[in-house]
């Protein structure tokens, strides 16, 4: 049959339902204190953590914004932990009785079955009403005894309780002994104030002292030049109870690590005197940015906080050029140079400096410092720096002595160029002509009609104008002879033969004496001052009649045949030498013939001395005379292949030497006979006959000598000398050789036939000279004669 559920609620009794809701309470009550005293704790202990830390530290406004964002969130987290998840959490009476039942023994489960039971409605069937009702009842009687306060641990809320009571009466009384500490630290702590705790020292400014100029922080920041020194100056009140005894310098460079160095202090400051007491830092090359505070490391010191030194980059000019107009006399067009190292100008430049700088520039002082005078000073701002403040033009006077520019740039952050842009210019004086001019074809003495040639260079910086030649006859006055005049002046002037002095003009009579200079002027005109001359050698020169120069020029000829006859000796040595090389040690040992071998003939000359004149030691053998370098040795004597190689070698170094000697002594006798034959034609002596047997039968067969016909001896003689070792083509090469000494011999031999039949040309014709010298003087012996006869008669 059909049940209904019993009412369980109504068997509780009151006394337990009372005790569960006094529980209830209880432990929310305990809840409210034990957060609310956890929370004042907090904050109390929050609150004098703070004012130590501000008090000793004085951190900047963002580390106190975090400091109380800390506090902030653990007061919350408190909040939330301790007071609203725990009075939100629900207190069902199950939960009361567990709470009753751990802390009371006697109980039994009793209390927590009644209210378990009454709290699920369960079926009649399933659950006896009167054993519940049985429950209850001794639920009821064993909850009389049960003291509700004795659940609680009183500890935990004591603990809290003390602390709150504690920082609230700290606190309490710090606000009424330290009034404005505490309201400055409210300020300060929850403000975010500013402002200072008060100190017993103060400092009073922070300066840098860069290129000498003590230079402000501004904000907090002062910026230096990348590398450069700063010197850190700082300045503590003496009007303060203390003067710091220490201060620490703590900074860290950018990317470095921290730093704490004690700043030197400078003198001792007499507080009655003295303003400030100062103390000093350096620091070497600064690089990276830095960041630094200043602390008094005396108690209630000062400090100085945020404070940092930027780098940035130093002020220079850069793309720096000269645009350049030269004076009129240089015939030069303007141009624009690049800057670089010391700048050289002509006189009378006109010069434009023109640069960039790497930044904005606030001025710049330009330094003129000319030779031997004071330095001019002057600055440059606003629109002479550009638009942007980085470009510069400078126009200068006129060049006239030597100038160096120094350029102290300063930028828009105040920082000074670490070391001035130095610009050095120069003054190219136009210096006179360079006249490196001689005389050609012509020698100390000169007949009157003479034809004056001269043959160089006349050199000048910008052009020579004009040149001309000086003469002084005697004591007269100097007499100027125009030669050029040039319209376009080249800076290097070559003075060919053609230039020439005529002195037929200039009626000179044998026995005089001639001084010659030859002048040459620029186009040099600047202030009234110029041009510039310069000038040659002095030339004295005498005059003399046809006869005597054909005299000393004859007397020179034979001078230089007896001295091409001392050349064919030497080279018949040559060929001597030559024929004494052989490449057999066994012809050395059995007295053969040096430089025969086997079926060699004969040459045309052998037996014969190198020229028909006889031999300084007569017809005596080497062997007796005791022989030269490179002979071969006495007979008895044995010769080793190292001794024959050494021996053949010594040979032909001599013979090679020999040849180089000869050609430039022919080369030498070459170019006299030139010479001589230039004088005749410039002296004009000369006539077709004497040029023909001058040039073409000596000087040009010379000069082929000199410059063909050795050459080709040396090389073969080098080629000689090379094959020494080889037996097989040694001789071939030693055969070569000697042809071609023998054929300069037969050459030098020829020539001093045509010196031989020149000089007795000469000797004919002084011969036919004197003749006519003599008839002329027996012409007029006669006609003297005559005339005294004359007188004779006419005096009967």
């Amino acid at each position: 049959m059909a049940t209904t559920a019993i009412d369980f609620a109504q068997t509780l009794s009151p006394e337990i339902k009372a005790t569960l809701r006094s529980l209830r309470g209880r432990i929310r009550a305990y809840i409210w204190a034990e957060g609310v005293t956890l929370l004042f704790t907090w904050l109390g202990a929050a609150f004098w953590l703070g004012l130590a830390l501000d008090w000793f530290f004085e951190p900047p406004t963002i580390v106190r914004l975090a400091f109380l964002a800390a506090v902030a969130i653990v007061a919350v987290w408190i909040i939330g932990r301790c007071l609203v998840s725990r009075l939100t959490t629900p207190l069902a009476d199950h939960s009361m009785a567990v709470v009753l039942e751990r802390r009371f023994r006697h109980l039994d489960d009793a209390l927590l079955t009644a209210v378990w039971l009454t709290e699920n409605s369960l079926d009649p069937e399933k659950c006896n009403p009167l054993m519940l009702s049985r429950t209850c009842e001794e639920a009821a009687e064993r909850i009389r005894q049960v003291r509700v306060a004795e659940v609680f641990n009183p500890l935990p809320l004591r603990r809290s309780t003390t602390g709150a009571i504690f920082f609230a009466a700290s606190i309490a009384l710090f606000f009424g002994m330290f009034p404005e500490a505490a309201q400055l630290w409210l300020r300060r702590g929850l403000l975010l104030s500013a402002e200072q705790w008060p100190r017993q020292s103060r400092f009073l400014e922070v300066v840098g002292v860069r290129d000498g100029e003590e230079q402000p922080f501004v904000d907090g920041v002062l910026k230096v030049a990348r590398g450069a020194e700063l010197t850190l100056l700082v300045r503590a009140d003496t009007a303060m109870p203390r003067i710091p005894a220490s201060v620490e310098l703590r900074y860290r460079p950018e990317g470095g690590s921290r730093q704490r160095k004690l700043m030197a202090r400078e003198g001792r400051a007499d507080p009655e005197k003295d303003r400030f007491q100062q103390y000093s830092f350096q620091f070497e090359g600064v690089l990276a940015p830095i960041a630094f505070e200043v602390v008094d490391l005396g108690p209630s010191g000062d400090r100085l906080s945020n404070c940092r030194i930027e780098v940035v980059d130093s002020p220079s000019l850069m793309e720096m050029t000269v645009e350049c107009r030269f004076p009129e006399y240089t015939e030069r067009s303007a141009r624009t140079l690049p800057v670089t190292g010391v700048m050289q100008f002509p006189l009378g430049s006109e010069l434009t400096l023109r640069a960039a700088a790497n930044k904005p520039l606030r001025k710049i002082r330009v330094e003129s410092v000319r030779a031997n005078q004071t330095a001019e000073v002057r600055e440059l701002s606003g629109d002479a720096l550009g638009p942007d403040g980085q470009s510069l033009t400078l126009s200068l006077p006129p060049l006239e002595d030597d100038t160096s520019l120094f350029f102290h740039l300063f930028d828009a952050d105040g920082i000074r160029s670490r070391e001035p842009v130095r610009v050095a210019l120069a003054v190219q004086m136009d210096e006179a002509p360079q006249v490196r001019v001689r005389l050609f074809g012509i020698g100390t003495a000169v007949t009157p009609s003479v034809r004056i040639p001269f043959e160089g260079r006349v050199i000048d910086d910008f052009g020579t104008a004009r040149v001309w030649a000086e003469t002084v006859i005697e004591h007269d006055d100097p007499v100027e002879h125009r030669l050029l005049d040039l319209p376009r002046a080249p800076a290097d002037l070559a003075i060919a033969t053609e230039t020439a002095l005529d002195a037929r003009e200039m009626k000179l009579l044998p026995g005089q004496k001639m001084q010659l200079i030859l002048r040459a002027a620029d186009r040099f005109q600047w202030q009234g001052q110029g041009p510039n001359v310069g000038q040659s050698e002095r030339w004295q020169l005498e005059i003399v009649t046809p006869e005597q120069l054909r005299a000393m020029l004859e007397a020179r000829e034979l001078v230089l045949r007896q001295r091409f006859e001392v050349i064919i000796n030497e080279a018949g040595e040559t060929r001597d030498m030559l024929l004494k090389v052989n490449f057999d040690p066994s012809d050395e040992d059995q007295g053969a013939k040096p430089g025969s071998e086997p079926g060699d003939k004969p040459t045309k000359d052998e037996g014969k001395p190198a020229t028909d004149e006889p031999s300084r030691e007569g017809d005596k053998p080497a062997s007796e005379i005791g022989g030269e370098p490179g002979d071969a040795p006495r007979t008895g004597q044995a010769m080793t292949p190292e001794k024959h190689l050494a021996l053949q070698t010594m040979r032909v170094q001599r013979a090679l030497q020999n040849a180089r000697k000869n050609a430039a002594e022919v080369k030498g006798v070459a170019e006299s006979f030139d010479d001589i034959l230039a004088q005749m034609v410039n002296n004009r002596i000369d006539t077709e006959e004497l040029r023909q047997r001058i040039d073409l039968s000596i000087a040009r067969p010379l000069h082929g000598i000199a410059d063909e016909m050795f050459p080709v001896l040396q090389k073969n003689v080098e080629l000689l000398q090379e094959l020494l070792g080889d037996a097989q083509r040694g001789p071939a090469a030693r055969r070569r050789a000697l042809t071609q000494a023998e054929d300069i011999l037969a050459a030098m031999l020829a020539v001093r036939a045509k010196m031989i039949e020149l000089e007795d040309f000469n000797e004919a014709i002084e011969m036919l000279r004197t003749i006519i010298k003599q008839q002329e003087q027996l012409e007029q012996a006669t006609k003297q004669r005559q005339k005294e006869k004359l007188r004779e008669l006419m005096e009967d």
